[in-house]
């Protein structure tokens, strides 16, 4: 009995200690893994947030908070575990929020880098993520997470981990007993027959039955080697298990373990995060239901026909949230002894994104690249235009010095001098030369020739034939024309090469003095603006010819007065008075300072753009300077059309009683409060004909000069009567409409007030008559046939009058404008938009095609009336032509008479920037209506809508 408890009791000792060694290698592993688990858990909460911080990157950076709004809410909605979010600036100011009030004190403890648990906070874990777009920090995403998804699998593993630890027990109790049981059974029958034979043989032969019996000491080694062999075979087994869950643990590649079949085996945490799914579901699911049958079945083909790993197989898996994943399958095979598979282990690799940007990379290569082109081509353009912009600005600067030095010129010479030079400078002419001539069929002598080397000795042109003698008969220019045998003869050029003659007649007063010649080589034609240059430089010349020539006869007058002569009659009629001659000084000064000032605003500008063209901030606000520029001058330029000539007025009867006190409420509100507005309105006044929007400039431009001259307050009177004015030819004059604007300023002194109405005069009274605000009026009121006096004395104010006829008094009226011939059914598609726009001036040209095309117009460009008739020809569906009315070889009434002749269904806008309107729409009824020159959007589209859908002319 003694010796079955020396066996027993180590057996039992060995068994406790081992069961105790377990437990606490169970607890430690334990730990490890609650351990890790919290971090896996933690990492997965990251890789959750991750996915949506790009995209709220870019609402941040795009400063759209309402489109990050959506994409957190949406997110704390798909993300059952999610108990508040938080998203912050970069300077950790608060942007938005979901629940987040509630964990306040938790959520600023926690950015101020003070992690601890401590007793009362709630359950959770919390995760910043930084939030990047374009390599720059835009903000950080705080998210707290429940811990009960983490608290679960901590349980489930401990439940695990206790029912592995009790079953080894009871397993090793269980072997213990058996063992024990084992040992002591052969020991009793040993000790029986011990005993057995101590009886029987004595002493001596039990020792001897001793000896040969079986031997205790060698079957207790034997049984010793035995648990330990066993005992290091479950170590190495428990190691390398406890390897391979480390390695699945800290693996951050997806893992999968399956069976040969495709059964998964075991899952690590990385793999659940990329199938959206936990290792419960996943383990003991198939591979085929998670890549998709054919994938599935296209690997095993492989696997089974060449028996090696498999790397690089991309895959499209689809989670159960429906998001759509790329990976980049990788399958290991683990074999038995015999080199048959067991196992496979497969990793996985997430490629969604790069694929995905080089999917997108390959698709928009082309759309770069024309995207790249097309800025480049914008650039350009714009570089162009600027150049162009700088070359019109240069023109226009050496057209305004040629203006002031023509004042200073005192001979002929000079003057002829500085026409050729100029216009050479100004339109690039090669050859320049000035004939002049006293009479229609007076011979023209050549005076003035520049280069000199490029004439040999011009002859004196006859009477007969040749451009230069047309454009002195006609006094009318003629640019771009072939040069005639006659003109070529005069010329006498050394050089014999064909070239292109631009003749312009010098006129003043419809006297033709003679005719400026510019050539250029056949391929090179002068511009329009240049042509235009030519024209004003010309007309320049003819104002210092006339004033020479004046100046001369003047000292020929005195001289003659000094000898006592007398001078043949009528030698001074043609003289004008010499304030007529002031009054034009002060017009080409005027016009010389306001366009040097805008010129003034274009250049600099035009430079600055020229040197910030990358900065689209600093280029638009160039651009709204020099269309302001531009508009300006646009003004000057109508002005200055007002007082040359009326234009195109359209009248209709009018109260002036309605006139004055629509231009009252608008005074009261613009007028100093110091100046008092007073009317006298007579209630029976008849009314007038006029065109109610000029007729209210003039009288506002008259209300203007009135504030001007009581800068310390006073009173403005209108005042509407019928009156009879005094007539010295012994008729019975007709009553006429007065209309009277009194001021009670400073008044005009009597040696000013005869100069009121001329443009740009600065009379001695303060901004008394400056600019054009009378000239207008006053070429207003001459326009409707009206008449206007001022009256003025000093220290007692001025008084402008202005006397219409009334409207029932008014003469016939014109002729109506001839219907337009009839029209015939227009082939083609009757819904199309297609305009032709034909101009000899390509930057023009340009300029009214994008703006057509801007206001959703389909568009063809024709630089002439040839061209413009061809498109007709090819194309049924154009709809409207604009034409332009001055251009060479055919102008535009030859152009519309072509194309009427063509297709009388097409619409017709004549575009001009000074042509007398009411008399081109008699001479060509065709016409619907007028696009005035320059261009403005609004404008255009008016005209273009009211012509398209009107049924009648416009």
């Amino acid at each position: 009995m003694k010796r079955e408890q020396s066996l027993t009791t180590p057996l039992w000792v060995f068994s406790g200690l081992s069961l105790i060694l377990v437990a606490g290698l169970v607890s430690f592993s334990l730990f490890l893994a609650r351990d890790q688990m919290t971090r896996d858990f933690r990492k997965d909460c990251s890789q959750q947030i991750s996915g949506i911080t790009r995209d709220i990157g870019a609402g941040l950076w795009l400063r759209q908070l309402d489109y990050a709004g959506t994409i957190l809410n949406q997110f704390a909605g798909d993300s059952l575990n999610v108990a508040f979010l938080r998203l912050i600036s970069a300077d950790d100011k608060r942007l938005l929020g979901i629940r987040d009030d509630v964990h306040a004190a938790l959520i600023q403890r926690f950015n101020s880098g003070d992690h601890r648990i401590r007793p009362g906070d709630p359950d959770l874990i919390l995760v910043r993520q930084p939030i990047h777009y374009n390599a720059e920090l835009q903000g950080f995403l705080l998210a707290g997470f429940e811990r009960a998804p983490l608290n679960q699998r901590i349980a489930n593993r401990e439940k695990l981990v206790f029912f592995g630890v009790g079953a080894f027990a009871v397993l090793q109790f269980l072997l213990t007993v058996l063992f024990a049981r084992w040992l002591n059974t052969p020991l009793r029958r040993f000790g029986r027959y011990l005993n057995e034979s101590m009886e029987k043989s004595g002493g001596l032969k039990a020792l001897e039955a001793i000896d040969k019996g079986p031997r205790l000491p060698e079957v207790s080694k034997a049984i010793e080697q035995l648990l330990g062999s066993v005992r290091e075979h479950y170590q190495e087994v428990e190691e390398k298990r406890d390897q391979l869950d480390h390695f699945l643990r800290q693996s951050p590649v997806p893992l999968l373990i399956t069976d040969t079949i495709g059964q998964i085996k075991r899952v690590n945490q990385s793999a659940c995060g990329f199938f959206e799914n936990d290792a419960e579901h996943l383990i003991g699911n198939r591979l085929e239901h998670l890549i998709g049958s054919a994938d599935y079945y296209n690997i095993k083909n492989t696997l089974d026909a060449n028996r090696e790993n498999l790397t690089g197989y991309l895959t499209v898996i689809l989670t159960p949230r429906a998001n759509r994943k790329i990976a980049e399958l990788s399958l290991s095979m683990i074999k038995d002894p015999q080199g048959d598979p067991l196992y496979y282990v497969i990793s996985l690799i997430d490629v969604t994104d790069k694929i995905e940007v080089q999917q997108e990379i390959l698709s928009n290569q082309d759309r770069f690249a024309l995207f790249s082109q097309e800025i480049q081509q914008n650039r350009d353009a714009l570089v162009e235009s600027v150049e162009r912009e700088r070359r019109l600005a240069r023109q226009q600067s050496g057209f305004i010095q040629a203006l002031k030095e023509s004042g200073s010129a005192t001979s002929v010479a000079q003057v002829l001098n500085l026409l050729v030079k100029a216009g050479r400078q100004l339109s690039g002419a090669q050859e320049a030369i000035v004939f002049l001539g006293g009479g229609e069929h007076a011979q023209l002598e050549p005076l003035k020739f520049e280069p000199v080397k490029s004439f040999k000795t011009p002859h004196p042109m006859e009477d007969g034939e040749g451009v230069i003698r047309d454009v002195f008969r006609q006094k009318a220019p003629r640019a771009n024309t072939a040069l005639h045998p006659a003109d070529a003869a005069a010329l006498n050029l050394a050089d014999g090469s064909p070239r292109l003659i631009t003749a312009i007649p010098l006129i003043l007063n419809n006297i033709t003095l003679g005719v400026a010649v510019f050539l250029q080589p056949e391929n090179q034609e002068f511009a329009p603006n240049e042509v235009n240059l030519l024209n004003g430089l010309c007309l320049m010349a003819a104002l210092q010819l006339q004033k020479q020539r004046l100046v001369q006869a003047y000292q020929e007058k005195l001289e003659n007065i000094e000898e006592g002569k007398s001078a043949p009659a009528g030698a001074l009629a043609p003289v004008p008075h010499p304030e007529k001659m002031e009054s034009l000084s002060n017009l080409v000064g005027g016009i010389a300072h306001n366009f040097n000032n805008i010129l003034g605003i274009i250049s600099p500008n035009l430079d600055l753009l020229r040197m910030n063209i990358d900065d689209p901030v600093v280029v638009g606000n160039r651009l709204n300077i020099l269309q302001k520029a531009t508009r300006r001058a646009t003004e000057i330029t109508r002005q200055l059309l007002l007082l040359a000539h009326s234009d195109d007025i359209d009248t209709k009867a009018v109260s002036p009683n309605l006139l004055v006190r629509t231009l009252q409420e608008i005074l009261e509100k613009a007028m100093d409060r110091n100046i008092t507005i007073e009317t006298h309105l007579d209630e029976n006044i008849p009314d007038i004909q006029v065109n109610e929007k000029l007729f209210g400039q003039a009288l506002a431009n008259l209300a203007a000069n009135a504030r001007e001259a009581m800068p310390d307050g006073g009173t403005l009177t209108f005042t509407t009567e019928t009156v009879i004015p005094a007539n010295g030819n012994g008729k019975a004059p007709s009553p006429v409409v007065r209309i009277s604007v009194r001021d009670t300023g400073a008044g005009i002194p009597p040696e000013d007030l005869t100069q009121v109405f001329d443009p740009f005069f600065s009379a001695s009274t303060r901004h008394q008559g400056i600019g054009l605000g009378l000239p207008v009026a006053y070429g207003i009121v001459r326009n409707h046939g009206g008449r206007m006096e001022a009256h003025s004395e000093p220290g007692k104010g001025s008084l402008f009058t202005i006397d219409l006829l009334p409207a029932a008094a008014e003469p016939a009226a014109a002729p109506a404008k001839p219907a337009a011939p009839p029209k015939t059914a227009r082939p083609g598609n009757t819904t199309s938009n297609l305009v032709l726009v034909i101009d000899d001036e390509a930057m023009l040209r340009e300029s009214l095609s994008d703006l057509l095309r801007y206001l959703g117009y389909e568009v063809l460009l024709a630089e002439g009336g040839k061209e413009a008739l061809e498109h007709i020809r090819k194309n049924s569906d154009i709809r409207l032509a604009i034409v332009d009315y001055a251009m060479p070889v055919m102008d535009g009434l030859a152009t519309i008479k072509g194309i009427q002749n063509l297709n009388r269904s097409i619409k017709i806008v004549l575009s001009s920037g000074y042509a007398n309107r009411q008399k081109l729409a008699e001479e060509s009824p065709a016409i619907q209506a007028f696009l005035p020159k320059p261009y403005h959007i609004e404008n255009l589209e008016e005209i273009l809508n009211s012509v398209l859908n009107a049924g009648e002319p416009a």
